[in-house]
């Protein structure tokens, strides 16, 4: 006996210290970066490339060329709300093709805001009007008669987004994401401020759902042709149509919201891009920055109406609102609150 645990106490030994050196080597290699060193700071404006809409408390950007939303800035918090402004958006909606058999109607007929060039603006004080005249683009390059018209207004201590889709074609509008904000990544000023952001949203009973999006995004999405992607209907999933994220240790947050759409269908939709990393490390699920290889990534952010707007009508866009804010789901709550206590409707033209 004693023998035999002479020759086989050595191998354990062995097999345990090689054990050891091979979980030692993962921890290592799966360690996150340095998550309190600052984020790198936007670029400066520039007037030939950009529009800038300002006040005391927000800061916005939008690209000349497309119309895109690439900066919007709380002020009083010094955070940037969209830091890669190489994902920023405007508009995305569908113009339904009808086949012969419900089954054969082409769905995706996508319009993307991103990709129609801005025909023209109107800056007036603390309103910015964009107006894209059509035909528009599809994702093909296929013409249709329609021109869209986006209202962003600082007024009541935040933001007030507005759209208008004069539709002149054949078809109906179906699907309208709006506003659509990319590049979300959290609120901070490191990236350790960036990936503690938690998304809050009212729950049953006067109680909050939160989520830590910015560390681990779980994907609602069981097919493969999207990127993880996240989506709360209104009224099924939460009793208001409203969201924020908060930055706890900076006790300051953002919240974003919208009226009652009047008997249409409403989601709050995420999806994170590029994609996920596939599996949940210590610093979580989102890639990371070595991994990208200059890729942007981050959260876009949208309100999908669900129109059903018949063909040859103008539609006109839930209206939302977007306030920074000090405090957490309470004080989310009362913003929201206080924007509908003053109905945000259609703008003035």
């Amino acid at each position: 006996m004693n023998r035999a645990l002479r020759l086989i106490l050595p191998l354990v030994a062995s097999l345990l210290c090689s054990a050891k050196a091979a979980t030692d080597d993962a921890q290592t290699a799966s360690l996150p970066p340095d998550l309190k060193k600052p984020i790198p700071a936007l670029p400066a404006f520039n007037h030939r490339k950009s529009l800038k809409l300002e006040d005391d408390r927000c800061l916005l950007e939008v690209s000349r060329e497309n119309g895109s939303l690439t900066r919007i800035r709380d002020k009083q918090g010094g955070l940037e709300l969209l830091l890669e402004p190489r994902l920023g958006g405007s508009f995305k909606f569908a113009l339904p093709i009808p086949g012969k058999e419900p089954w054969q109607t082409i769905e995706a007929n996508w319009i993307f805001g991103r990709e129609q060039r801005l025909s023209s603006h109107r800056l007036d004080g603390r309103k910015l009007v964009l107006r894209w005249d059509g035909p528009s683009k599809n994702y093909l390059g296929e013409k249709f008669d329609a021109s869209v018209t986006e209202a962003i207004e600082l007024t009541r201590g935040g933001v007030l987004f507005n759209l208008d889709i004069e539709n002149s074609s054949p078809y109906p509008v179906g699907e309208v994401y709006f506003p659509l904000l990319g590049g979300i990544q959290g609120l901070g000023k490191t990236r350790g401020q960036l990936k503690a952001t938690e998304m809050i949203r009212p729950a049953k009973a006067g109680a909050f759902a939160t989520d830590d999006i910015f560390r681990v995004f779980r994907n609602f999405y069981w097919l493969g042709d999207h990127g993880p992607e996240q989506f709360f209907a209104y009224p099924q999933d939460q009793p208001e149509p409203w969201v924020g994220f908060e930055c706890a240790k900076l006790h300051r947050a953002v919240c974003l919201g919208a009226p009652d759409p009047s008997g249409r269908k409403l989601v709050f939709r995420l999806e994170l891009l590029p994609s996920g990393s596939g599996t949940t490390r210590e610093d979580g699920n989102w890639p990371r920055l070595e991994e990208l290889r200059g890729l942007p990534a981050g959260v876009e952010l949208s309100f999908v109406d669900i129109a059903n707007s018949p063909a040859r009508r103008t539609y006109r866009a839930v209206p939302v609102f977007l306030e920074f804010l000090t405090g957490s789901g309470p004080q989310m709550r009362e913003v929201y609150a206080d924007w509908m206590s003053r109905k945000p409707g259609p703008r003035s033209r």
